[in-house]
């Protein structure tokens, strides 16, 4: 009788010593990139830059990790060290662009296009650079900057959805934060059936916030959401404080769940300036 072949043991064992390294390699990364975050918050005008928030890394394959350039400033809210960084001579493209993209998150356009027309002044050759032609070019946009909560048409009727939103774009308009808003309504909700999903789980989503124009209506490179070019034009007409509840149609074969009732939230609306 023939030896067994080793192929069925040894296959599994390479792949645990392959995913025990990645997992080894992984915590690596995280400690550089919580000592990244710890020096981001520290920084101050003045101080010099970071070189790892300088230089780019990539996405590897379908994996995040700690240490990707996308993950670690996506992460910073100290505005003038973002803008220190997209301004800074010889950074990489993706970098700016990460860079530029966080801090119109974390501040609004009203200030990020504020402070980026000011170090165009100070360095004309900064703004020939293509990637702040890129910048200068939607500066030259309407921008809303929004945060958003929704309901899928699959799983609460829409006029019951109507009616949910609109009790918690009362609590909004009041003046309280989406993140508290939310947060409540999540425990309130979270024993309602959605029909398609077959578990119990919360009906409310939560876009989060995010900063729009014509030739931007997402939140890319940081999340997934997207405002509908239906939409647009409330949310760029819209005064800051202003909720609106808008229905998403037309999704049913392109999107999990089809159609959506979405709460919005203008938090700032921007009109061109000079930059």
């Amino acid at each position: 009788m023939s030896a067994p072949a080793l192929a069925p043991r040894s296959a599994p064992r390479a792949s645990a010593l392959f995913a025990t390294s990645l997992l080894l390699w992984g915590c690596a990364q995280s400690i550089d990139a919580v000592e990244l975050e710890r020096s981001a918050a520290a920084w101050r005008p003045g101080d010099g830059l970071p070189a790892e928030l300088l230089a780019y890394r990539p996405r590897t394959a379908c994996l995040h990790l700690p240490s990707d350039s996308a993950v670690v400033i996506g992460g910073i809210d100290n505005v003038p060290l973002l803008v220190a960084l997209a301004t800074a001579a010889g950074a990489p493209e993706p970098v700016v662009e990460l860079c530029l993209e966080q801090a119109l998150r974390v501040a609004g356009p009203d200030r990020v296009y504020a402070e980026l027309a000011r170090a165009y002044r100070e360095r004309p050759e900064l703004a020939a650079e293509p990637v702040h032609q890129a910048a200068q070019a939607r500066a030259r946009e309407p921008h809303a900057w929004v945060e958003a909560l929704y309901v899928r048409a699959s799983d609460l009727p829409e006029p019951e959805a109507r009616a949910l939103l609109a009790a918690l774009g009362a609590r909004l308009e009041a003046g309280e934060p989406l993140s508290r808003v939310y947060r409540e309504a999540l425990g309130r909700e979270r024993g309602l059936r959605a029909p398609d999903a077959g578990t119990e789980r919360a009906v409310i989503g939560n876009l989060g916030d995010f900063v729009v124009s014509p030739s931007k209506r997402d939140a890319a490179p940081y999340r997934y959401a997207e405002v509908p070019e239906e939409h647009l034009g409330a949310l760029l007409a819209a005064p800051p404080g202003a909720v609106l509840v808008l229905a998403e149609r037309g999704r049913g074969s392109t999107a999990p769940g089809g159609d959506r009732i979405v709460l919005y939230r203008v938090r700032e609306h921007y009109a061109p300036g000079s930059v």
